[in-house]
């Protein structure tokens, strides 16, 4: 990750030095990890070196999307008006499923993949302490 030293100054053509970008390194880590517990497999070493990184910070930042309330208001009454009149009579009960699917994926807050996975089991009617209510508890 050091700056090559050039001993040769007629070199001044070649294109200035950068280090390696962090992608290329953790590949460069996974495919020595994996020679290692090769080597570790065929008893050639005893035990496998940590190569974690033990201050790794998250390479992005990446923000949930989410809907303005305007945004929200002109989804859920765009579904409920084709749940109402659907272009064709014969979607009235899907157009009304996925009007249910919008609204409980949007107030939920669950990930698709987390929706699609989600089971009857998975959720129960508990009594709320804060507010007395009867509400929905969904474990993912």
């Amino acid at each position: 990750m050091t700056e090559p030293k050039n001993d040769l100054e007629d070199d001044k053509d070649k294109p200035n030095w950068k280090p390696p970008a962090r992608n290329t390194i953790h590949n460069e880590i996974v495919t020595l990890n994996m020679v290692l517990k090769t080597t570790q497999l065929h008893n050639w070493i005893e035990h496998l070196p940590d190569l974690s990184d033990p201050y790794r910070r998250q390479s992005k930042i990446e923000h949930r999307p989410w809907f303005t309330p305007n945004e929200y208001k002109q989804l859920y009454q765009a579904t409920r008006q084709n749940a109402i009149e659907p272009e064709n009579p014969r979607y009235t009960w899907y157009a009304e499923q996925l009007h249910d699917f919008v609204l409980f994926m949007a107030n939920t807050g669950l990930r698709p993949d987390e929706v699609k996975h989600l089971q009857f089991r998975d959720i129960e009617v508990v009594d709320d302490d804060y507010s007395g209510e009867q509400i929905l508890e969904i474990e993912v």
